[in-house]
């Protein structure tokens, strides 16, 4: 898949948080065989589907290299999405919803895929 550095371990064939966790121990385990400090940076995203506002995930698809048609394409999905919450005492007005990626969507995956490569890279 381009735009996707090879550090991304969703969405492949085999167990990629195995991979991690093997590459975490055996550093460890070198580290403390060699007596030499070992400094390790882990990277829990909060919310990652539900927390990046809908301009960020269109510039990070132009950026992968999407064409222009498709990202517009894109955006005509998540442009004036709203939803509305149902309750025992009625329905709510529209509620705008201006990040995420929608769920449920065969691109949401891929999507997220794409933004947390564009985090990778851009270190």
């Amino acid at each position: 898949m381009g735009g996707l550095t090879k550090a991304q371990k969703a969405l492949i064939k085999f167990e990629g948080c195995l991979d991690h966790n093997f590459i975490l121990q055996s550093a460890t385990h070198d580290a403390r065989q060699s007596s030499k400090i070992g400094v390790f940076s882990l990277l829990d995203l909060k919310n990652v589907f539900g927390g990046l506002p809908h301009c960020v995930i269109m510039k990070t698809f132009r950026w992968i290299g999407l064409d222009v048609e498709a990202v517009c394409l894109i955006k005509v999905l998540y442009d004036g999405c709203y939803t509305r919450i149902c309750t025992s005492k009625g329905t709510t007005n529209p509620i705008r919803i201006n990040a995420g990626v929608r769920q449920g969507c065969p691109l949401s995956p891929r999507g997220h895929l794409f933004l947390s490569s564009t985090l990778l890279l851009s270190q």
